[in-house]
């Protein structure tokens, strides 16, 4: 493994960090800190968080698979691969699984914003 800075680096590759597995969803927390947080998923077909609204502004990145979004209860859009998605704070959304997908949410809280 190279270091940089001293420190050691990490690369990986991103849909290798969570497994699927049936009927569930998998998660793991890549930092979490007062100011935010990033979380890799995976979600199970079918598998789906309810509405929520969070005060963070929130960037959903489909690394693999198809989810269905559906923000301030508006018709539910699909998210592909390679697709990106932004919510405003305060913003009411929710996530389910059209088919198997993992996703990269990066929850971003900024006093200035």
């Amino acid at each position: 493994m190279t270091k940089l800075n001293g420190q050691q680096e990490y690369v990986k590759q991103v849909n290798d960090m969570v497994p699927y597995q049936e009927d569930i969803i998998v998660s793991k927390v890549l930092t979490n800190k007062e100011t935010g947080s990033i979380t890799m998923f995976s979600f199970d077909k079918g598998q789906g968080v309810s509405e929520q609204s969070l005060p963070y502004n929130c960037v959903l990145f489909i690394t693999d698979g198809q989810a269905e979004i559906v923000i301030d209860s508006d018709d539910g859009r699909v998210i592909t691969k390679d697709e990106i998605i932004y919510i405003p704070k305060f913003t009411s959304h929710e996530v389910f699984g059209v088919e198997a997908f993992k996703m990269l949410s990066i929850v971003v809280g900024c006093e200035y914003d």
